[in-house]
């Protein structure tokens, strides 16, 4: 309104006029040069103020829930490294994108010294209580075989008990919340129940056995109507169990090392080696570890021999879906018969929750994801847990 009664009071048109923008920011777009004609309406700049940064995260579909306006979020940048961000969501978008499962949220930003730059990368921290009173455990108490969530529970003089779990959410700091079959103040085993698991089916199919030939018609005799009962509880044997099993073996080195080299092959951008041919060396280290004084674990080297298999003959297209079968059987040995120094460095679980619609683990040298399930995701998903690697030099 100044300028317009300055040129109001002029006695003629000036030849230039100075327009002052309402706000402070970066040009992003100009649409005129000098000389040109505009009319009222036209775009002649566009003014960006850069002070306020809108940061866009994607938010698994499964975690939803628990995620809403106004909340506090801690972003970190990748470009600056060493620091955190402070903002606040400002909104939730109602739908779910359906290629990659997850709805965007957007979270305000302050950026005052103008050191964030649209188009930056980030990672976004929402914290969220799930449950303000839930049963936690930690998530190496938990085995999931496929078809049901155990863990085992001491009992008290050396014995322990198995469990059937229902499990919830995942929490912070590695647990897990258990919505049924553990009571608050039980004490679990986080270490060895992979062993503890295998003895009490051991023990299962013995009985099985057992009941079978007692309940059997013996021939010209009598019908013996008496089982021998199931024992309730393990006995604290399992700990020499453990020790007999759980040493290190360079078979079992050379599968992980062979399991390994697969799983960079899936997760490259652009896969080097067809599966049939990467995995060719996967298979005969687990024949070897068959055939070895490791083939304690023989029940594990058959799985993985059929698995391994099954990969060299699958079609491109169904690849990723049986090499979580290959991750599932070479999993199930890391607490039986543990990675050694010898591979040098740590070995770490690692979990996507959106393979396969239920989720899928799988083993990786690196800390930095990398998913051998998903070409269009590869840095989807989480460390579960990081292996424990025993020394070489304990082998007998």
């Amino acid at each position: 309104a100044q300028q317009i009664g300055q040129l109001a009071d002029m006695d003629q048109a000036p030849r230039t006029v100075t327009f002052k923008s309402p706000m402070s920011g970066n040009v992003t777009i100009k649409n005129v040069v000098e000389g040109a004609s505009v009319k009222a309406g036209d775009q002649v700049l566009r003014i960006v103020d850069h002070g306020t940064l809108w940061l866009d995260a994607r938010v698994y579909e499964q975690d939803m829930p628990f995620v809403r306006v106004g909340q506090n979020v801690t972003a970190t940048i990748a470009a600056r490294a060493g620091g955190s961000i402070d903002g606040k969501i400002i909104f939730v978008a109602p739908q779910i994108d359906p290629a990659t499962r997850t709805a965007t949220v957007r979270i305000e930003i302050a950026n005052s010294e103008l050191k964030l730059r649209p188009g930056m990368y980030a990672n976004a921290e929402i914290v969220s209580e799930l449950s303000r009173d839930a049963v936690l455990v930690p998530r190496e108490a938990v085995i999931d075989t496929g078809t049901r969530t155990v863990a085992f529970v001491a009992t008290g003089n050396g014995r322990f008990e198995p469990r059937a779990l229902r499990i919830g959410a995942s929490g912070a700091g590695g647990v897990v919340e258990v919505l049924g079959g553990l009571a608050a103040g039980e004490t679990v085993v986080t270490s060895g129940q992979f062993l503890l698991d295998a003895e009490s089916r051991m023990k299962e199919a013995i009985q099985r056995h057992l009941d079978k030939q007692l309940l059997a018609p013996a021939e010209g005799g009598p019908t013996i109507a008496a089982a021998m009962p199931v024992a309730p509880a393990m006995p604290a044997a399992a700990s020499t169990t453990r020790a007999a099993l759980g040493q290190t073996s360079p078979e079992a080195d050379a599968v992980y090392g062979a399991y390994l080299a697969v799983a960079q092959n899936f997760a490259a951008a652009e896969p080097t080696s067809a599966a049939s041919a990467v995995a060719e060396p996967l298979t005969a280290a687990a024949r070897r570890l068959a055939e070895s004084d490791a083939g304690k674990a023989q029940s594990l080297s058959s799985r993985l021999l059929d698995a391994t298999a099954r990969l060299q003959a699958s079609k491109p297209e169904t690849q990723a879906k049986v090499f979580k079968d290959v991750s599932d059987a070479v999993l199930a040995m890391v607490d039986v018969l543990p990675p050694s120094d010898a591979l040098g460095g740590q070995l770490f679980v690692a979990h996507c929750p959106m393979a396969f619609d239920t989720g899928a683990d799988w083993l990786q040298a690196k800390e930095a994801i990398a998913n051998p399930y998903m070409a269009d995701m590869r840095a989807c998903g989480e460390i579960k847990r990081t292996l424990r690697i025993a020394s070489s030099k304990a082998r007998p």
